[in-house]
């Protein structure tokens, strides 16, 4: 496509752009409404979510801690760093699970 935008005028290309960026507004519009039942996540999810941080999880662990210390309970915590894990999986294995589970 990059070719064929090459060959029109000035004003042509934006048309073709903002046609494109529309088409694509449009199709996001639509699969988020369809899909919102499926993209639902628990409100104990922190990361890939709009108005959530690092710093929401940290107050969420520190209080859940503060509360049970208070309580008089031990606390252990483990803690795993997987922030690479998803560069280096098996995408393909991924993405059959993915329609295993008819997850369009």
């Amino acid at each position: 496509m990059s070719m064929f935008i090459a060959n029109l005028c000035p004003s042509t290309t934006f048309v073709v752009y903002r046609l494109v960026h529309l088409c694509q507004k449009l199709l996001n519009s639509v699969f988020l409404t369809d899909m919102v039942v499926i993209l639902l996540s628990s409100d104990n999810q922190f990361g890939f979510k709009k108005k959530s941080s690092c710093t929401h999880a940290v107050y969420t662990l520190r209080s859940v801690v503060d509360y049970y210390v208070n309580n008089g309970s031990a606390v252990n915590i483990c803690a795993h760093d997987i922030s690479k894990a998803f560069d280096k999986m098996n995408h393909h294995g991924l993405f059959l699970k993915l329609m295993q589970k008819q997850t369009p």
